[in-house]
C-alpha cells in the first residue's frame, strides 16, 4: 500500500469516527427523558355482553392521556396495555397544586 493510500485510509477511519460519534449524539438528543406514571391492561371479551365493560375502559383511559403501548389477541377477546407517560422535566415531587392556584381575592381583582 503507497504512503498515499495509507493516508487516505486514516482520513477515512477519522472521518467514520466523527461522524459514528455525532450518530450517537442524535440518538440520545432524540430520546425524550419520559416518566411512566400510571399503567394499566385492559381485557375486552369479543361477547355480546362484555365487550363494553372494556372497551369504556379503554376510552376512560385515553381521555386521561393514557395511550395504547401493546396489545395481544387472545381466543375470546383482546388485553390492552395502556400507559401514561410524563416528561421529567415537567415533575416536580416537591410542588404543591395550590402554589399555581389563584385565590378568590386575586381572582376578583383581575376581573
Amino acid at each position: 500500500m503507497s504512503r498515499f493510500e495509507e493516508s487516505k485510509l486514516f482520513e477515512h477511519e477519522g472521518r467514520l469516527d466523527e461522524i459514528s460519534h455525532e450518530l450517537k449524539s442524535l440518538k440520545e438528543e432524540e430520546r425524550p427523558e419520559r416518566k411512566m406514571t400510571m399503567f394499566r391492561v385492559v381485557a375486552i371479551e369479543f361477547k355480546e355482553d362484555h365487550y363494553k365493560v372494556g372497551e369504556a375502559q379503554v376510552n376512560r383511559n385515553l381521555s386521561v392521556g393514557m395511550e395504547v403501548t401493546k396489545d395481544f389477541q387472545t381466543d375470546s377477546g383482546v388485553v390492552i396495555v395502556m400507559t401514561k407517560w410524563v416528561d421529567k422535566k415537567e415533575t416536580r415531587k416537591d410542588a404543591h397544586l395550590c402554589a399555581y392556584c389563584s385565590t378568590k381575592e386575586e381572582v376578583i381583582r383581575n376581573d
